[in-house]
């Protein structure tokens, strides 16, 4: 994001969705729960000793799947302890169904600049072969609701275009 020195860390493994693009080792953790996000006071301390170490870091992307898959009670607790130890600009990933105003709101004021969002297809043809049905008014809202804060967050939005299954009215209708 505009040049800034990122390190970059996983706050949780896994997502809640099943997309058929995705390689998400769901075979690989298949007696465990798959989605799982590391305690609070482990990510900070994680970030105190970055900080610490490498004094020249700007910012921390956190490269998860779906930050906003964490419980509101989660985002404000890591929120308020980010803001008051670590203060560096930050950047993350979400699903169209879990972003959501409140959230977005914590994030931003701890420190979060860039959000990406996967909208991979518009075309209801190719959203049942990604498996990754979603209704268009659900996407647009978390677009309308990541423009809300167009003066402090970059967006990203990630399409995935042109699969070989796909025809120019599916390229179209995304």
């Amino acid at each position: 994001v505009n040049g800034l020195i990122s390190y970059k860390t996983l706050f949780s493994r896994g997502c809640p969705y099943n997309c058929a693009y995705c390689f998400s080792f769901r075979k690989m953790y298949k007696a465990q729960k798959y989605l799982r996000f590391r305690s609070i006071e482990n990510i900070i301390q994680e970030l105190e000793l970055v900080k610490e170490k490498y004094n020249y870091i700007q910012m921390i992307w956190f490269v998860d799947d779906n930050i906003f898959a964490l419980p509101i009670e989660k985002i404000k607790e890591f929120c308020r302890s980010y803001k008051e130890k670590i203060g560096l600009h930050m950047e993350f990933a979400g699903h169209p169904r879990d972003i959501n105003e409140e959230k977005l709101s914590y994030f931003i004021d701890a420190g979060m600049i860039r959000i990406h969002m996967g909208v991979q297809t518009g075309s209801k043809k190719t959203q049942k072969l990604y498996k990754r049905v979603i209704p268009d008014e659900t996407i647009l809202k978390a677009v309308q609701t990541i423009h809300k804060f167009k003066d402090s967050l970059k967006a990203n939005y990630d399409i995935i275009i042109d699969n070989p299954y796909e025809t120019n009215e599916d390229i179209i209708d995304t």
